[in-house]
């Protein structure tokens, strides 16, 4: 079965019926190469940039009301604020609104036998395909740019209502502005065509494949394809709350997340900090095996990219899990040497002559 071919007939946006064709043959494809795996399927509600574009555009409104009214214009803007804060913690509020789509996520357990090694390695790829909007297309922080944008507009709110000059209406006008820049970039992400790209689940389960036919010494290697990737990540955060509940441990894995990012083209590419809002350094230990296989590579080596871009690694590292992404580029083949040379050199950090990963020295975070 040629993976390529096979996937481009499938694939689409999160909760469509082409993401749920292509997590069954994902499925299929890794039980072919002796896997154990299965499909989980939940309830997601996808629309993340409405609620951000809703509260952006309370935020212009808010500033034009200020002009007039102070304090409803601090009302306004501090509720919008709060908002669009809640929307991307655990707790959505205004998102219970939306429209709920159901998903599936892909999940193979190690072929070893669970504990027969030191750590378990979770290779993660999203199984929905983006919408190539702003945020996508150029990298653009747009939640950061709106939450901040939004403080702005409040405190010169604050500052109208607390008697301030006419000077801080320039001063508001460039909050207003970036609120405007970031709801148009909203909107476009919202209803921009989905990305015709299934490379990084098709490199996870390659990359895995390779890994099963030569095992590392102490790690076990478990696979999980995770619907609504670009919905900021839910679907692996939906799956990692479950193994949480369940009493994995952060300690005991690491999470190699694999993102199909425009930017790539034909370069080996890897994060170094990421998140939804903010950009925070992902696991050191981690970091420091990507660093090592870029340094195996010819020069230049990787490309080291640092977000905010909410990518699956950002996801899962905002909610305490150990993780780091990986962009698939153009070329394939590449991307899947570094991945090996990450994986060999995390590997080999927990060979029995180095301290356990899980040994907590010179300030370096345990996995």
């Amino acid at each position: 079965m040629d993976g390529d071919e096979t996937t481009a007939q499938h694939g689409g946006t999160t909760g469509s019926d082409g993401e749920r064709r292509l997590a069954l043959v994902l499925a299929q494809r890794l039980r072919e190469d002796g896997r154990e795996a299965r499909v989980q399927a939940f309830w997601v509600r996808p629309a993340w940039w409405l609620v951000q574009a809703l509260c952006a555009a309370a935020g212009v409104v808010a500033s034009v009301l200020a002009v007039g009214d102070a304090l409803a214009g601090l009302i306004v803007a501090g509720v919008a604020l709060v908002l669009a804060v809640a929307d991307v913690t655990r707790f959505p509020l205004l998102r219970r609104l939306t429209v709920a789509r159901a998903t599936q996520t892909v999940v193979s357990p190690p072929v070893a036998g669970p504990g027969d090694r030191a750590v378990t390695l979770i290779v993660t790829a999203a199984v929905d395909r983006p919408r190539q909007g702003l945020q996508r297309r150029l990298g653009a922080p747009l939640i950061a740019l709106s939450l901040v944008s939004l403080a702005l507009v409040a405190g010169c709110a604050a500052g109208r209502l607390a008697g301030a000059g006419s000077w801080i209406g320039f001063v508001q006008l460039v909050p207003t502005i970036a609120l405007l820049i970031a709801l148009a970039g909203f909107l476009d992400q919202g209803l921009a065509d989905p990305a015709v790209d299934d490379r990084a689940p098709e490199t996870a389960v390659e990359l895995v494949r390779v890994l099963d036919a030569d095992p590392p010494r102490n790690l076990e290697v478990a696979v999980v394809l995770a619907g609504a990737g670009s919905a900021l990540g839910a679907g692996l955060r939906r799956w990692l709350d479950g193994r949480r509940a369940r009493e994995m441990r952060p300690q005991d894995v690491a999470i190699l997340h694999l993102e199909a990012w425009p930017a790539a083209g034909g370069d080996i590419l890897w994060w170094r900090r990421d998140g939804i809002v903010l950009a925070a350094a992902l696991h050191p230990q981690l970091r420091t095996a990507a660093t090592a296989a870029s340094a195996d590579l010819a020069p230049p080596g990787a490309r080291v990219r640092s977000g905010p871009d909410a990518t699956g690694a950002g996801a899962a590292r905002a909610t305490g899990w150990p993780a780091i992404a990986v962009g698939v580029g153009d070329d394939r083949a590449a991307c899947i040497a570094f991945l090996l040379g990450l994986v060999r050199h995390l590997d080999e950090a927990l060979d029995s002559g180095a301290p356990p990963l899980h040994h907590v020295e010179s300030g370096v975070e345990p996995l």
